[in-house]
């Protein structure tokens, strides 16, 4: 199965209070995903991850997307491999 975004071992940590541990998810393509869950469950916290607003203090997050062929974050370093760049041939 092929999937648009996949987030491995999320574990996101404040002062006193460990928001995330250890989520995994896979996104399917092509289908329409929710998270769920009681308040102080983690929800904002993995949104503000994968929006790259916040990072993970452990764990990966992948995505396949139509303008970026692969993002990677880890908990060193951002890396982001950029697909083809193709020139705007209308201007």
């Amino acid at each position: 199965m092929s999937y648009y975004f996949s987030a491995k071992n999320i574990t996101k940590r404040y002062a006193n209070h460990t928001a995330l541990t250890s989520v995994s998810i896979d996104v399917p393509k092509q289908c329409i995903f929710g998270l769920l869950g009681p308040n102080g469950a983690g929800k904002t916290s993995l949104i503000r991850i994968i929006n790259q607003i916040t990072g993970p203090d452990e764990g990966e997050l992948f995505s396949t997307t139509k303008s970026w062929h692969h993002i990677m974050w880890n908990t060193s370093a951002i890396c982001l491999k950029k697909g083809p760049l193709q020139e705007n041939e209308s201007r």
